[in-house]
């Protein structure tokens, strides 16, 4: 199977309840959102789909990847989550690069670490 095929499980099940979390953050279940929030609500849960994704190895392990930019990573969705609470288009966009941010450090980590001695 290829690593594709075994992220794509641990991505769709990662998407579908950071899609419940961000639902819940923004209080899209129980309210009724302005038209951009459902963009927003639906491409972060996809983001933290894809980025807990990149923690799985092509064996089917776990990939920690550089120790610094892990942790980059692993910090991103917490944050993007604590600045969707605040509930304005600012913060849904820094919301958006820091999570960006948290998958581009982590899917360069396993090659390319510019930290020297974190790996």
């Amino acid at each position: 199977m290829t690593t594709r095929l075994r992220r794509l499980p641990v991505g769709l099940v990662t998407g579908i309840v950071a899609l419940a979390g961000y639902g819940l953050v923004l209080g899209g279940f129980t309210q009724g959102l302005a038209w951009w929030w459902y963009p927003v609500w639906l491409g972060m849960a996809a983001l933290a789909g894809w980025l807990v994704s990149t923690y799985v190895t092509p064996e089917g392990g776990l990939n920690r990847g550089c120790s610094q930019c892990s942790q980059v990573a692993i910090v991103a969705v917490p944050v993007s989550i604590a600045l969707l609470a605040h509930g304005s288009l600012t913060a849904a966009v820094v919301s958006f690069a820091v999570l960006g941010f948290g998958l581009v450090q982590r899917i360069l980590s396993p090659n390319a670490c510019e930290i020297p001695g974190a790996r």
